[in-house]
């Protein structure tokens, strides 16, 4: 594919002076083609995205969750070792 110039006017693209719309040869076919590939393409990588930051929301709470758990043993180790020394 050739590069050109082209601009989108309410959803009506214009390349080279044509509305790629009302042109029905092969280089528009395929460029609408690709321009919905590309836009689905756009659309999963959103996805991805927004997937990722899903995971990484839940992977922190679990960390949290670890780090609080691990705090709670040790709180619980230090009350132990004080209610020993009492008795000694």
């Amino acid at each position: 594919m050739r590069p050109s110039r082209s601009i989108t006017i309410k959803d009506s693209i214009i390349i080279g002076g044509r509305n790629i719309e009302s042109t029905g040869d092969a280089d528009t076919t395929e460029f609408k083609s690709d321009m919905e590939e590309a836009n689905q393409g756009l659309e999963l990588l959103h996805k991805l995205k927004k997937m990722r930051i899903e995971e990484k929301a839940g992977y922190q709470q679990i960390e949290n969750e670890a780090k609080m758990a691990e705090a709670k043993i040790e709180l619980m180790r230090i009350e132990a070792q004080n209610t020993g020394e009492r008795r000694d």
